[in-house]
């Protein structure tokens, strides 16, 4: 994930960003911590693994 989405997320004062599974690396969740963001990850997630009935 680019840095400058992050920091722009940041200044718009989003405070939580969702990554798709995958996305969420180490230099990431450390830039979003630097700007102030909370990332979410680490699933499951309906849009990813559908809902079971």
């Amino acid at each position: 994930m680019s840095k400058d989405i992050l920091t722009e997320a940041s200044k718009l004062g989003i405070s939580r960003i969702w990554l798709q599974p995958g996305a969420e690396n180490v230099e990431c969740q450390e830039h979003a911590n630097k700007v102030g963001l909370q990332i979410i990850s680490g699933g499951p997630y309906v849009l990813v693994n559908g809902i079971k009935r």
